[in-house]
């Protein structure tokens, strides 16, 4: 593959991918921030290991890359505070050393690659692509796995969702068939009782509208946060849940804090109930622990900070 190419490749697969670069040289840092710049989405730069390890609690970062040597703290220091945070965070190091001792510690610590300074322009994007395609990699596995489990939770709650109809749609058929019944024994309904089987019908019919909107609401995507109570995020994954609920014989309960309200995405934090629920569920059954008991508990603190107990 030709440098022209590896660039073209490098631009498509680092165009949503962050940075954060940390060296203390200003005039390195500049040349190397411009080149970083024109190849990822975004760039963040640090000029010692103080204000990247600083820059690095805030945000996260698909990549890091960073020299050894660094005032107030160096490379090492930043790199394993990086690892006690994140022990899958993707980390180039350069460094103008070539210690075979220092480069064995790095690889101990988990960086991805090694940039000998000075760093020519075919390593850097050699090395770039390498990174920008594991990451991608991992993303892509990231992904499908997080498909995976919205597949499994949608097969659980079509499930749900066809036990809920069942009744109504049981019971609907059984007026119908019972006017129908009447009208070929008698010739006529009393209007009363027409009166009495249409609101029947149009009950069991909101029933079923109610819960089709709900698990509508549970599907669509949402960037806007909602203002909810615990307690009915609580509900709400109960009535989605119902099927799996009652044949394992769980029992939900909000044991404090049932009417806090809070600011989330909605259906992100149902999908984290769920989860939560499914492996206590599965922790029940393969620990034999009986009852198969869930409390979940919500308190405030200050006027801003949560805390949540499960």
């Amino acid at each position: 593959m030709s440098n022209m190419n590896e660039v073209k490749e490098i631009m498509m697969l680092s165009k949503d991918l962050t940075v954060l670069y940390a060296e203390d040289d200003q005039s390195i840092r500049e040349k190397t921030t411009e080149l970083l710049r024109s190849i990822f989405k975004s760039v963040e730069t640090a000029q010692d290991g103080e204000e990247a390890i600083n820059k690095f609690e805030v945000h996260k970062y698909d990549l890091v890359i960073t020299d050894i040597k660094m005032p107030k703290k160096d490379g090492r220091y930043f790199i394993k505070h990086i690892k006690e945070l994140d022990e899958d965070q993707s980390i180039a190091v350069t460094s103008a050393y070539n210690d075979s001792n220092r480069l064995m510690e790095l690889i101990e610590l988990g960086i991805s690659c090694f940039l000998l300074k000075p760093v020519t322009s075919h390593n850097f994007f050699k090395t770039i692509y390498s990174q920008v395609k594991r990451i991608n990699y991992k993303k892509l596995d990231f992904q499908n796995k997080i498909e995976q489990v919205k597949l499994a939770q949608m097969g659980e709650m079509m499930d749900s969702v066809a036990h809920q109809w069942k009744q109504p749609l049981t019971s609907i058929s059984l007026l119908a068939q019972s006017m129908n019944f009447k009208l070929e024994m008698n010739g006529e309904i009393p209007k009363e009782e027409i009166f009495e089987i249409n609101n029947e019908i149009e009950n069991q019919t909101k029933h079923l509208q109610d819960t089709l909107a709900s698990f509508r609401s549970f599907f669509k995507p949402t960037t806007v946060k909602d203002i909810v109570s615990i307690e009915e995020m609580v509900y709400l994954v109960k009535t989605i849940m119902k099927q799996a609920i009652k044949k394992e014989e769980l029992e939900i309960e909000i044991a404090s804090g049932g009417e806090l309200v809070i600011q989330c995405y909605k259906n992100e934090f149902v999908h984290v109930l769920i989860n939560l629920i499914n492996n206590s569920k599965d922790a029940f059954i393969s620990n034999n622990i009986d009852p198969k008991k869930i409390s979940i508990s919500a308190e405030k603190k200050g006027y801003e900070n949560f805390s949540y107990n499960y």
